[in-house]
């Protein structure tokens, strides 16, 4: 191709990236305004630039090493000729899985065996409500989630109910694992992962062959479970596509990596919470050779693999965050608390991946800590049902907080004390009390979070990861005892994720 062919070829991919990112704007705004065959039209011409773009750029290569970009453009737009050789090293060795750092004083009083546990379960659990959600997937129409929570409420064979509220949710029924499923988006078999659980086994395999994080491993692994020549029938959402168009042209991590910050940041959180959560480092840790990489570090380094934004970094750290203050025992509403805090502080851990995101964020999360005590429905009306942040961390956190609002509600009740539910002060001691969930929570917090439609499985999965820690207990061992084993069997990939998710806990012992 003649340079300058190449360089209006160059310039035309850059001109469809655009214009897709322009269109999924707009599907987002119609679905806000409830003009939802206006927004799966869009989302279509959205996929139709994208994958013209991807085919362009496989003859490209480097959009800004053919275009000559400017010192500003270069900023904005990282490639192979700009970046610093140094920062591709933590992406081309292995981080190995952490040791349990017993020792920690937030980990004093937890033995391995219910780290283990709640570490399994929160993977399990994750992938467990993730399938459980993708039969109703991006169904942003409430009217038509209305229509099918009647027909499992006629399936139960309960009366039917009229205006809102949906006060006979969660504890009776729901909308989990639709017979057949009704995404308007693709069309899966009831009981298979949505685009998002999919994305996070990948994650979850890498890390259980590899026994930790090496991004070369994951990033091949992803390109073979979805490239072109992969025989994948799913679907491709944006952040896929961007890494493999960006993959086909031979761009590394962080360079794979999409220029998105989306929900599947958040979604494919609890693998690597199991590998490097309350380990032997510093939850960032790993800024120097001299030490492995901690949590934070490695959060960021499989984020940027396929999401290359300090947007999408700082809210998975943020989540990841929050998401091991619950495998260490903490009541999700004090790890909310203690992150706003950490966010807020200038020598917070989270600051160096956050950075001038950190004070955003911490008004964010401090706003869904407020409405804890909110029922479900009207919290995520408030707050968003969509697949962008701050929503796409804002609705799962409301949900597990609330649960644990009605779960403290009923002890309350049972033990005839009055009083405000689910706020305790005074230290991790204080923190730990009544973190322990019974198991229906877990079934309850999925089932709010599928109800509510929009991007329910990213929701459900960040759900499922944390209630399924917070149900998990030392006498289930390491495994998902405490899940239920109807959906278990309902899901056809139960036992591929446990089996993984035993390996990486594994790896940790090693």
């Amino acid at each position: 191709m003649p340079d300058t062919e190449l360089e209006l070829a160059a310039q035309r991919v850059r001109q469809l990236e655009a214009e897709a990112m322009e269109m999924h704007d707009q599907a987002q705004r119609f679905n806000k305004e409830g003009r939802f065959a206006e927004a799966q039209a869009a989302y279509a011409a959205m996929h139709k630039l994208e994958d013209e773009a991807s085919a362009l750029a496989a003859k490209v290569g480097c959009v800004a090493c053919v275009l000559g970009d400017d010192v500003a453009q270069q900023d904005a737009e990282p490639s192979l000729c700009n970046l610093d050789p140094d920062t591709l090293l933590a992406y081309q060795c292995l981080h190995p899985a952490l040791p349990w750092q017993h020792h920690h004083q937030e980990q004093q009083q937890q033995s391995a065996a219910l780290l283990q546990s709640r570490a399994v379960s929160a993977v399990v659990g994750s992938s467990l409500a993730d399938a459980a959600a993708m039969g109703v997937h991006w169904v942003y129409d409430l009217g038509i989630m209305d229509q099918y929570e009647a027909e499992r409420r006629a399936a139960a064979g309960e009366a039917s109910m009229s205006g809102v509220g949906h006060s006979g949710h969660p504890f009776t029924y729901g909308c989990e694992f639709m017979e057949p499923p009704r995404s308007p988006f693709y069309a899966y078999a009831s009981g298979r992962n949505s685009p998002y659980g999919e994305q996070t086994l990948v994650l979850l395999r890498s890390l259980a062959e590899s026994g930790g994080l090496e991004c070369g491993h994951y990033a091949d692994t992803f390109e073979a479970t979805f490239g072109p020549g992969s025989g994948f029938d799913g679907y491709r959402d944006v952040s896929t596509k961007g890494f493999l168009r960006n993959y086909a042209r031979a761009m590394p991590p962080p360079l794979s990596g999409a220029n998105d910050a989306q929900a599947n940041a958040i979604a494919r959180l609890a693998p690597l919470v199991a590998a490097f959560g309350l380990g032997m480092q510093s939850p960032g840790g790993g800024e120097d050779d001299e030490q492995p990489a901690g949590l934070l570090k490695c959060v960021e380094l499989a984020t940027r693999v396929t999401q290359n934004t300090a947007a999408a970094v700082a809210w998975a750290c943020a989540g990841a965050r929050v998401l091991e203050l619950v495998l260490g025992g903490w009541r999700a509403e004090a790890a909310v608390r203690e992150v706003v805090a950490d966010l807020r502080s200038p020598q917070g851990l989270l600051v160096p991946y956050c950075g001038p995101l950190a004070a955003e964020l911490a008004d964010h999360l401090a706003k869904v800590h407020e409405l804890r005590g909110v029922p479900v429905p009207e919290a995520t009306a408030a707050l968003g049902r969509n697949c962008h942040m701050p929503n796409a961390l804002q609705t799962p956190l409301q949900v597990v907080m609330h649960v644990e609002h009605l779960v403290e509600q009923q002890r309350q009740q049972e033990a005839g004390v009055a009083g405000n539910a689910g706020e305790a002060k005074g230290g991790a001691s204080a923190a730990r009390a009544g973190a322990q969930l019974p198991a229906e929570a877990y079934v309850w917090g999925v089932r709010l979070a599928v109800r509510e439609g929009g991007c329910c499985a990213s929701r459900a999965a960040y759900v499922g990861a944390c209630l399924g820690a917070m149900v998990a207990g030392a006498e289930e061992g390491v495994g998902a005892g405490a899940l239920p084993a109807d959906w278990l069997a309902k899901y056809t990939s139960a036992a591929q994720a446990q089996a993984w998710a035993e390996l990486v806990v594994a790896a940790r012992s090693g």
